[in-house]
């Protein structure tokens, strides 16, 4: 779908707007090219998608073919340095999920994405095993690589006293028995 000049819109008139924002017909709008922002690289018709054409969204280098898939440009998400080509995927971006701290390469898994869980702490690509990422267990410091695994995933039971090399087994996790003092045999 072509978007169509606004009778208050003043068309872009710079040669770099010339030749690409008009090639096969496109509308260049001044409101939404920032000077400097047009260039051959990024302003191709792949970032021409409905309402996509946002001045918050066209920050430096962001305007990447590969970031620009359908749905893709939310303003929301547009944060400075948060445009990685690993991490721009569809299956990444539920609502909330684009964080610039956590986007370290790697790190954009969908099952890790819960609603709050993307803590700047705990995304680090060690900590995210399959199904591990729940709200609950993501307390500061608890993501530790030895102790993030499934099996020790139980609601409630990742505190921070508790996690101690070695400690994190399934059968010492009964409720109220996760306790520095109580990691005994027969516990």
């Amino acid at each position: 779908m072509l978007l169509t000049p606004h009778p208050s819109v003043v068309v872009c008139v710079s040669p770099c707007h010339r030749v690409l924002c008009h090639h096969a017909g496109l509308p260049c709008f001044s409101v939404c090219v920032p000077s400097c922002c047009c260039v051959m690289a990024y302003y191709v018709m792949a970032c021409y998608i409905t309402a996509c054409c946002v001045m918050a969204c066209y920050i430096t280098a962001c305007c990447v073919m590969a970031c620009y898939i359908t749905a893709c440009c939310v303003m929301a998400c547009y944060v400075t340095a948060c445009c990685i080509m690993a991490c721009y995927i569809m299956a990444c971006y539920i609502t909330g999920c684009c964080v610039t701290a956590c986007y370290i390469t790697g790190c954009c898994v969908t099952a890790c994405y819960i609603t709050g869980c993307c803590v700047t702490a705990c995304c680090v690509t060690a900590c995210y095993v399959t199904a591990c990422c729940v709200t609950a267990c993501y307390v500061t410091a608890c993501c530790v690589t030895a102790c993030c695994v499934t099996a020790c995933y139980i609601t409630g039971c990742c505190v921070t006293a508790c996690y101690v090399t070695g400690c994190c087994v399934m059968a010492c996790y009964v409720t109220g028995c996760c306790v520095m003092a109580c990691w005994v045999t027969g516990c």
